[in-house]
């Protein structure tokens, strides 16, 4: 694919059916390392991750030290590497979850429709 890749963003559910074998993709959520609630992403076997990669948000408070952790992005590049119908799962997780108490904090599945190019 040429130019900027297609972002599928936190919220976002649904399919994308325009993605061919080769194409790559973005996904982003926006992330906050002073919380422990981090995204992580789990690919059908036709999609791969081919980076990953933080970007943070600088606000003035940030700047001055007024703010106890600096929120950002966290952007997964994909890629389709097989034609077929796959799921893109994203699970936020809790870092400090109690024994006994589930990490998954909640689930967002997107569906792929891949064909050859």
């Amino acid at each position: 694919m040429h130019g900027q890749r297609p972002c599928l963003l936190h919220g976002e559910r649904g399919t994308v059916s325009s993605l061919k074998t080769g194409d790559t993709f973005q996904v982003s959520f926006s992330e906050n390392p002073a919380i422990p609630l981090r995204w992580q992403v789990n690919a059908s076997p036709g999609l791969a991750v081919i980076n990953e990669s933080y970007r943070v948000d600088l606000s003035i408070g940030d700047i001055f030290g007024m703010v106890g952790g600096s929120r950002g992005t966290k952007t997964w590049d994909m890629q389709v590497v097989q034609a077929g119908t796959w799921t893109l799962e994203m699970d936020q997780v809790r870092l400090n979850a109690a024994p006994g108490q589930s990490a998954l904090v909640r689930t967002i599945n997107v569906t792929i429709i891949a064909t050859d190019r």
